[in-house]
């Protein structure tokens, strides 16, 4: 059985072969299609860094609120 960071680390190492912006449009045609998409007012979501998938296109919606998780200096949550 793998471990966390194993599977981490396998995870961050196949994204890397991957066309990041061409699955990132992909995923978003299909995310912003849902109907749980559709009908939110409120979403929580992340800024992407290094490989993963780039969301940002949604922060266009100005019908929706998201919310983004504070960091500090060390790149922590706060």
């Amino acid at each position: 059985m793998q471990t966390k960071t194993e599977l981490r680390k396998f995870a961050k190492d196949f994204r890397k072969t991957l066309n990041i912006q061409e699955v990132s449009e992909k995923i978003l045609q299909i995310f912003l299609s849902a109907d749980i998409y559709k009908s939110a007012q409120n979403i929580a979501c992340y800024y992407p860094y290094g490989t993963e998938l780039n969301i940002t296109p949604i922060f266009k919606d100005t019908s929706k609120n998201f919310y983004l998780p504070k960091m500090n200096k060390n790149d922590e949550m706060t």
